[in-house]
C-alpha cells in the first residue's frame, strides 16, 4: 500500500515498482477479459446462427406438408428431433407432422411423434397439451384404454376440462354409459363449460333409451273410399216405348220362319206319296 505521509517521488517509486511487479498480471487480466468478451460474442453468434438454421428447417418442414411430401418431412423432422431436440423448433416441427398423419388416419405414426414431445418437451403444459392430442388418435385407433390412461396421466389442472370431457366422449362411443356420466358430472359446473357438459348429457340420455322406444310408430294407412256409383238416370216417356218395343222386334222373325218350315216339309211328303200308292195295271 501507498502510505500517504510519503513524498510525491516516494509515491512515483513506489507505483512505477508496482507496476514492474504485476504488469504481466495486468496485461494477462485485461487480455482475458477481452478473450471472455470475445468468446461470449462468438458463442452468441453461433447460436444465433444454429437458431437462424433451426428455423429455416423448421419452415422447410412445413413447406414439405403443404406439398403433401410427407417423407421429406418426416426426414427434416428427425433431423430437428435429433439436432434440436431441447427448442421449441423440433415441437414445432414434430407436432406439425404429427397432425398431418392424424388428419390422413395414421394413428401410430401420428402417436409415436406424440410420445416424442411428451418425452423431451420442456414444458409440463406443452406435454399436457400432447397427451390430449395422443388420446383422441388413441381412441380413434379402437385403444379406448389406452386412451383413457393418457389422460389420467396429466400432470396439470390446465387440460383437466378438456380431459374429463374427452373421457367421457371415450365411454359414450364405447356404450360405457355409466362412466361417461361420471366423467360429464365431475365437469358440469365448470364456467364456459357449462353448456358444452349440458349437450353431452342431453345426447347420453338419447343414445341410453332403448332402441323401441326411438323408433317411429307405424301409422294407419288411411282406407281409400271406394268411388260412389251414381244412379243411372230414369227412361223418359219417350224413349220407354222404343225400348218395349225391342223385344217385340226379336219375336217377329222367328214366329215368320215356324209357317215356312211347314209348307217346305208338307211339300216333301206329296212328292213321296204318289210313289208308294201307285198300282201297276192288270194284264
Amino acid at each position: 500500500m501507498i502510505e500517504l505521509d510519503r513524498t510525491d517521488e516516494e509515491r512515483e517509486e513506489l507505483v512505477k515498482q508496482w507496476i514492474q511487479d504485476y504488469w504481466k498480471a495486468v496485461v494477462g487480466a485485461v487480455g482475458l477479459a477481452i478473450a471472455l468478451v470475445w468468446g461470449m460474442n462468438a458463442y452468441r453468434q453461433s447460436k444465433i446462427d444454429a437458431l437462424s438454421e433451426s428455423a429455416t428447417q423448421t419452415e422447410q418442414v412445413f413447406n414439405y406438408l403443404g406439398a403433401k411430401k410427407v417423407d421429406d418431412a418426416r426426414k427434416a423432422t428427425q433431423q430437428l428431433q435429433n439436432d434440436e431436440s431441447d427448442t421449441s423448433f423440433s415441437a414445432l416441427a414434430t407436432l406439425g407432422l404429427a397432425k398431418e398423419y392424424f388428419e390422413n388416419g395414421k394413428y401410430k405414426e401420428a402417436i409415436e411423434q406424440y410420445d416424442w414431445l411428451i418425452k423431451n418437451a420442456g414444458d409440463s403444459a406443452m406435454r399436457d397439451a400432447v397427451r390430449l392430442r395422443k388420446a383422441r388418435a388413441l381412441s380413434n385407433d379402437k385403444q379406448p384404454e389406452q386412451a383413457v390412461d393418457t389422460l389420467s396421466g396429466l400432470e396439470g389442472q390446465d387440460y383437466l376440462f378438456e380431459a374429463n370431457l374427452l373421457k367421457g366422449d371415450i365411454y359414450m362411443a364405447n356404450k360405457q354409459y355409466d362412466k361417461a356420466k361420471q366423467a360429464y358430472d365431475s365437469v358440469k359446473d365448470e364456467g364456459n363449460g357449462s353448456e358444452v357438459v349440458k349437450q353431452r348429457l342431453q345426447l347420453l340420455m338419447i343414445k341410453q333409451q332403448p332402441a323401441e322406444k326411438l323408433a317411429p310408430k307405424p301409422t294407419k294407412p288411411v282406407a281409400k273410399e271406394a268411388p260412389k256409383k251414381e244412379p243411372a238416370p230414369e227412361p223418359t216417356k219417350a224413349e220407354a216405348p222404343a225400348k218395349a218395343e225391342e223385344p217385340a222386334k226379336a219375336e217377329e222373325p222367328a214366329k215368320a220362319k215356324e209357317p215356312a218350315k211347314a209348307e217346305e216339309k208338307a211339300k216333301k211328303e206329296a212328292q213321296v206319296a204318289p210313289k208308294s200308292t201307285e198300282t201297276k195295271p192288270a194284264e
